[in-house]
């Protein structure tokens, strides 16, 4: 996002999400947002954020990012298999990127059991 690659990186994303969400606000679940890109596209686009990574080092730099910017997204050290959040919390859940290739086919299994748990209706965004 501080590079000119990540400026286009964000007016991409963003231009597709604005054409292709479902919903344009609520509660929104980032997994896999990494330093949160995606989690500020979403933020722009309206929804209060909560981005997850199970890197420590990816949601330190979210949050510097985060106060740079001004931005009210929240970011945690999460594992995806066994979120800390309540049933029917979020609105939409965003897979944006890669997080994909991460995980195998059982970890998506229980992450998509996850996502149903915490969702109130269940909606998922992918976009690669």
């Amino acid at each position: 996002m501080e590079s000119e690659r990540g400026k286009e990186r964000f007016s991409e994303l963003r231009e597709i999400l604005s054409r292709h969400l479902p919903i344009k606000s609520g509660r929104a679940l980032d997994i896999g947002c990494n330093a949160g890109l995606s989690s500020f596209v979403l933020e722009e686009l309206g929804f209060d954020v909560v981005g997850i990574d199970i890197q420590e080092k990816a949601v330190e730099r979210a949050k510097e990012l985060a106060k740079k910017r001004g931005s009210k997204a929240k970011f945690y050290v999460m594992n995806a298999k066994n979120l800390d959040f309540k049933e029917n919390t979020f609105d939409l859940v965003a897979l944006l990127g890669y997080p994909l290739a991460h995980f195998s086919i059982w970890d998506f299994d229980r992450i998509l059991q996850e996502i149903k748990r915490v969702t109130l209706v269940p909606t998922i965004c992918e976009v690669v």
